[in-house]
């Protein structure tokens, strides 16, 4: 049984596809697959994770994120209210 996509975490995948021009993308999504993922895309995440409070001082683990859930995960686990 898969988990439930929190609101937070759907707003962020949304975020993912519109950056990617994707019509829709889900946590499972694997970023290579993504035709629309590339150096301004992984730019927009980064200003994109920024905007909402979770910003990144090393773009490494995006370069090792291989699916959409983990990059939402980044910004999630970055989130003011986490901490």
């Amino acid at each position: 049984m898969s988990r439930v996509i929190t609101e937070t975490e759907a707003k962020i995948l949304n975020k993912i596809a519109e950056i990617t021009e994707t019509a829709s993308v889900g946590p499972d999504t694997l970023l290579k697959d993504l035709d629309g993922w590339d150096s301004m895309a992984a730019l927009s995440y980064v200003m994109y994770a920024s905007d909402l409070g979770a910003p990144f001082k090393d773009v490494k683990p995006i370069s090792e994120a291989k699916t959409a859930g983990d990059l939402c995960r980044l910004i999630t686990d970055r989130l003011p209210d986490k901490k």
